[in-house]
């Protein structure tokens, strides 16, 4: 059972030119910021992984104003968790339970 202290949300490359791309985007994006409003109002913690940023582009606007106040990362490879900065910083937040937010469900954390 998830329990509020140990559970986060972590959202996953909403960014770019591939957020916009997929078939129902705006949806996917709305109900992303609902998604986040929640778990802030429950306290829990939000982390946003955006891969490589440089090259890909940022978390869609929509959503930046959201961000605010949470832990944004950069990520190089699909497999976040192999990432020593990733992997630390999700540690850090005492959550051990991580709720899912992305895109592209072929790939993994």
């Amino acid at each position: 059972m998830l329990e509020r202290r140990d559970t986060g949300l972590l959202v996953v490359d909403i960014q770019g030119k591939l957020a916009r791309l997929v078939e129902g985007s705006e949806s996917l994006i709305a109900n992303t910021a609902r998604l986040v409003q929640g778990a802030k109002a429950l306290g829990l913690p939000v982390v946003w992984l955006e891969q490589n940023p440089d090259k890909l582009g940022a978390t869609v606007p929509e959503l930046q104003p959201q961000q605010a106040g949470t832990l944004v990362l950069p990520k190089f490879s699909f497999g976040a968790l192999g990432e020593p900065t990733v992997a630390a910083a999700l540690a850090g937040t005492g959550g051990s339970h991580w709720l899912v937010c992305r895109l592209e469900t072929h790939t993994g954390v």
